[in-house]
């Protein structure tokens, strides 16, 4: 039943047949991407198995381009951001001195243009807000399910090292790197389909402010935030209560809620 709305997205009535296949593509590309989700393969092939994932389906989205013959840049505001995230690159570099910033921004930001550009030229921003609603919904539902089991069992179903070296552990529906023993189980800082909890935080806020201010929705992505433990979305949430509920009559409450958290 999970899986099912996890691809529910594809099977919209709002969608266009030829966009389910672009989502599908650009989807595909991400989870590729992420070292988490690969685990499976012996540890120190996954490189090369996501590698080999990524070149395959951007060629793909080349020939695409090709076939097009045009294509649509981003907005204002996304090249805005990629310009902070470079500078953000930048200074970490500098302060830590270590090349590593410097290539892992090259590569995050041909990245990033390059989907973006896909996006704009076949799918469209609002058609891609949709579909990414849905899918962060689906894994912050898994991870909030894999934090009750690991309170219940305690037991990560396997166990690895993260690309940092750092280990890793896989709690039936979520992963994490930061379990904590708490009785005969496991409090553990759920990570959904990434290598650590602060990098799902970030997605989990994205799609707090895309599924909107009325949206029942929002209390997963919430439930879920909360569980990473992540300050980045404690303060994130502070800020958010505060704007959405802004209203003098509940000031008051809002504060109070504010303070507790």
């Amino acid at each position: 039943m999970v899986l099912f709305k996890m691809f529910a997205c594809f099977n919209s009535s709002r969608i266009k047949i030829r966009d389910k296949g672009d989502l599908i593509l650009i989807w595909a590309l991400v989870f590729v991407s992420l070292p988490a989700v690969l685990i499976a393969i012996p540890e120190g092939n996954y490189k090369h198995y996501s590698m080999l994932g990524i070149v395959f389906i951007a060629s793909i989205i080349v020939i695409r381009f090709l076939k097009h013959g045009k294509v649509r840049s981003p907005s204002r505001p996304l090249i805005l951001m990629l310009l902070v995230q470079a500078a953000a690159y930048l200074i970490l570099g500098l302060y830590h001195q270590h090349s590593s910033y410097a290539t892992s921004l090259i590569l995050q930001l041909l990245l990033s243009i390059f989907v973006f550009a896909y996006i704009f030229t076949f799918i469209g921003l609002p058609r891609f807000i949709e579909s990414y609603v849905i899918v962060m919904k689906v894994i912050a539902l898994l991870a909030i399910f894999g934090f009750v089991y690991a309170i219940i069992t305690g037991k990560p179903i396997i166990q690895f090292s993260n690309p940092d070296g750092r280990p890793g552990y896989f709690y039936l529906t979520t992963f994490t790197n930061a379990p904590y023993p708490f009785g005969t189980g496991d409090v553990i800082r759920v990570a959904g389909i990434f290598d650590e909890p602060g990098t799902f935080s970030i997605f989990l806020t994205f799609g707090l402010i895309f599924s909107g201010k009325n949206s029942k929705s929002r209390y997963i992505f919430i439930t879920a935030g909360l569980l990473t433990f992540s300050l980045y979305f404690y303060a994130f949430l502070v800020v958010y209560i505060v704007i959405s509920e802004l209203n003098l009559k509940r000031l008051p409450y809002v504060l109070s809620l504010v303070g507790v958290i």
